[in-house]
């Protein structure tokens, strides 16, 4: 029975002492962790916690963040939007559209929820309690060109992971990836990156960018 707490005292202080040493470390090296905030900046790298249905808030991240906005910038947004509102998820293209005049954001996520995989889909997900509250919205991809083009982005173009896939991988890491996969049958492979796409949207004020697409 004893030994129950003495095991416990003993990892919370190794723990304690670990983190002591952790911020040691940090601060020597120029690097600020704030573990309540949820941050971490260095000279090279600036970590910020943000409520993205919150502008100034996101703003006020990129200013401590000492951002240049006119710099190429590459915005990656991996399945964030499609669980935010429709509504909020366009103001944040919009905002991102407006701040950065020499970007690409690219956009991952699920698409095609009305065919039987993708109802499958979405009941999974909301039985997780993860609904796809801005799927309704960007259902194609034509949807996803539109939202950026509507949200101010200059140029945008989507394909589907299936398509980028068969199209842009190469035969022998096709053949390798192939013969890892654990699926008893591709098509079921196929079917799943046919239910989620990369749309990209760029602005190219200084002409530094053109190149940048999917050809």
């Amino acid at each position: 029975m004893a030994s129950g707490p003495a095991t416990a005292v003993a990892t919370h202080a190794t723990a304690v002492e670990s983190s002591a040493g952790v911020d040691a470390a940090a601060a020597a090296n120029d690097v600020v962790v704030d573990v309540t905030g949820g941050t971490v900046c260095s000279p090279q790298y600036c970590l910020q916690a943000v409520d993205l249905r919150n502008l100034d808030a996101l703003e006020s991240a990129v200013r401590e963040a000492g951002w240049d906005v006119r710099l190429p910038t590459y915005i990656l947004s991996e399945c964030v939007l499609v669980y935010m509102e429709p509504s909020d998820s366009a103001a944040v293209m919009r905002w991102a559209a407006q701040t950065f005049p020499n970007a690409v954001m690219a956009i991952y996520e699920q698409i095609r929820p009305d065919d039987a995989f993708g109802r499958q889909m979405v009941s999974n997900l909301e039985m997780r309690g993860c609904p796809l509250k801005g799927l309704p919205a960007t259902p194609t991809l034509a949807a996803h060109c539109a939202r950026l083009t509507d949200g101010g982005w200059n140029w945008a173009e989507a394909r589907d992971m299936d398509h980028l896939y068969r199209t842009f991988l190469n035969a022998k890491d096709k053949a390798r990836v192939e013969r890892l996969e654990l699926f008893d049958e591709l098509e079921e492979w196929h079917m799943i990156q046919e239910h989620y796409c990369i749309a990209l949207g760029r602005n190219d004020e200084a002409g530094w960018l053109s190149k940048v697409g999917f050809d």
